[in-house]
């Protein structure tokens, strides 16, 4: 799939998500993007795989599902404003001590 024009509502959201991803900046240079069930149909509507991936992220995970904690690496959070997803962003750093990434952006 190409990517889509510039000026196009999916090429606006396209653009607006690797930007976002870009400025995160890393000691390690590589990033988690942790998405819910209503951001991860938005962005995969507008980038692929492979867009995301050049950005340095390592990997994409689900907020709803179960997740392998990686206390090295620093997360990027794109969800929806629901209660249920900000609660599980708030119990992934209950723990100070055993927190599910290094970092939250």
């Amino acid at each position: 799939m190409p990517a889509p024009p510039s000026g196009s509502i999916r090429g606006i959201v396209r653009t607006r998500f690797l930007n976002l991803i870009k400025e995160v900046q890393t000691a390690s240079g590589w990033k988690v993007v942790v998405v819910d069930a209503l951001s991860v149909r938005c962005i995969s509507a507008a980038c692929r795989m492979s867009d995301i991936m050049d950005e340095g992220v390592t990997m994409v995970d689900n907020l709803e599902k179960r997740r392998q904690p990686m206390p090295t690496m620093e997360a990027i959070y794109i969800i929806s404003p629901t209660q249920a997803s900000i609660d599980k962003v708030k119990a992934d750093f209950e723990d100070p001590d055993k927190p599910m990434y290094a970092a939250a952006h």
